[in-house]
């Protein structure tokens, strides 16, 4: 929607290894696994000291619990010697579907 966009992703760090977010936006009252903004959250969370780094991090981003539609988000992050940006970022994890859809074009 060209400059209309509007969305805002928060979080808290809840101990050890273990995130909570939120995803709100115009178009979708709240995401409740938002893996595409998990992942980018995690090397957020470990460059700013939120979580400690190593050569490997797992983290779990736990998002969706306060609209009843709880989903962990499990984000491993892997890092070169002495480098503050990740080399590799995998995001997996499970959620309930509630729609299916296929885009044609």
């Amino acid at each position: 929607k060209g400059t209309d966009a509007f969305g805002a992703f928060i979080f808290a760090a809840v101990g050890g290894n273990h995130l909570y977010s939120r995803m709100f936006s115009l178009d979708i009252p709240e995401d409740p696994a938002t893996g595409s903004g998990s992942g980018p959250l995690g090397a957020f969370a470990v460059r700013h000291g939120l979580v400690p780094q190593a050569s490997k991090v797992a983290i779990v981003n736990e998002q969706g619990t306060k609209i009843g539609r709880q989903s962990f988000i499990h984000i491993e992050l892997t890092y070169a010697a002495s480098n503050e940006i990740p080399s590799r970022i995998d995001v997996g994890g499970s959620v309930r579907p509630v729609v299916t859809g296929t885009i044609s074009y």
